[in-house]
């Protein structure tokens, strides 16, 4: 896979509904730990919506999916926690 595609991957998973539960939802968490398991469960849901196309391509392409789907869903939720820490600290 190439870089292009992986970065297609990445955006995908970001904007996807369950990405954008998980920036709204990690937002309003006040623990990072909090965060990054709402990215692994939006990881989760993104991969076992997929899982009928990702039972179809070879297994080196589904851990790449699987990896960068995960890499973006953290940076989502860690994102959104800072900006969560930011409007409380104007408070």
């Amino acid at each position: 896979m190439d870089i292009d595609t992986i970065f297609r991957i990445f955006i995908t998973a970001m904007f996807s509904p369950p990405g954008i539960a998980n920036f709204v939802i990690s937002t309003l968490l006040k623990k990072r730990l909090h965060a990054t398991a709402a990215a692994l469960i939006a990881s989760a849901a993104m991969i076992f919506m997929n899982n009928k196309l990702l039972s179809q391509i070879p297994v080196s392409q589904y851990v790449v999916i699987v990896v960068s789907t995960v890499a973006a869903m953290m940076v989502t939720a860690h994102l959104a926690f800072t900006l969560g820490e930011k409007i409380r600290q104007k408070k």
